[in-house]
């Protein structure tokens, strides 16, 4: 079964209400409690947006940053039992939440990015060398995610020439900051030009320290059916699997420790009429 904390989607817009219901319903469904939302096209936010775009508004926290007319925009909504935000980097192209992580009882400190790059070559490139400037002053874990609007490779794009330069910076980018691009389960593509001659891209990502994959190794990241957007939403997850008891495994390097044998007695006498498989 996965179980989804985290949601990004480039959605296109919020200025409609059929819009914001529309993605409220996705959200609900995923039961995401922290959200990357861009493009959202909205000069304010405020608690009324909120509640209308996030099916969690009661007890969500959020910060966003303003678009520049029709263009852009980002929110970054989240439960505070689930992160802990103690500070944030806010400008027109992401938002950095500086906090702590905690969920499926585990804690880490981390910063949360929330990322929607520019379309222009060399306006992207400032974004990714910004954001490279200020996450370096923070010697935590990241979890970033957001419209990147450039590939990796070329298997990532179809009906268009890739562009290798720029591909390669943003590889750079990735690489400099020692981040992990799991495999997207549930397609290739995250986003599609709806054209009778399609364009396809995976735009579309989030990007995993590898002290987050420490914590929570289940972790995989899935697109979900385009709704309202020509983005996929893109899900955070962990796989919970239950393979029935877990096998004990004896060391023979235990025998070496002069306390073995006190530790067996402590454990046996501590759990009394238990069975040996309860015991160990």
């Amino acid at each position: 079964m996965n179980q989804i904390f985290l949601i990004s989607w480039n959605v296109r817009g919020l200025n409609k209400q059929e819009k914001k219901a529309a993605v409220r319903r996705i959200i609900s469904k995923s039961g995401a409690r922290i959200c990357f939302l861009q493009e959202t096209k909205l000069c304010s936010v405020d608690i009324r947006s909120i509640r209308q775009i996030n099916g969690y508004a009661s007890n969500m926290k959020w910060i966003s940053s303003p678009s520049a007319g029709s263009a852009g925009g980002l929110i970054s909504p989240w439960d505070p039992m689930v992160f802990d935000c103690n500070d944030s980097i806010v400008n027109d192209s992401y938002i950095c939440l500086i906090g702590n992580l905690n969920y499926k009882d585990f804690s880490s400190s981390c910063v949360l990015v929330n990322v929607y790059a520019s379309n222009g070559p060399s306006e992207r490139k400032v974004v990714f060398n910004n954001l490279q400037e200020d996450l370096s002053q923070f010697s935590k874990p990241i979890i970033m995610g957001g419209d990147f609007n450039i590939t990796q490779s070329p298997l990532e794009k179809l009906g268009s020439h890739p562009k290798k330069g720029e591909m390669q910076i943003f590889s750079d980018f990735i690489d400099s900051l020692c981040l992990i691009d799991l495999p997207l389960k549930g397609g290739t593509y995250t986003w599609s030009n709806f054209r009778e001659k399609p364009s396809m891209s995976r735009l579309d990502r989030f990007l995993i320290s590898p002290e987050i994959l420490g914590i929570w190794p289940d972790l995989i990241q899935s697109a979900l059916h385009k709704n309202i957007s020509d983005h996929n939403p893109i899900v955070l997850s962990m796989v919970t699997q239950d393979w029935g008891p877990k096998p004990f495994r004896w060391f023979d390097v235990w025998t070496k420790d002069k306390d073995l044998m006190a530790s067996i007695g402590s454990i046996c006498s501590v759990n009394k009429g238990r069975g040996i498989c309860s015991m160990l």
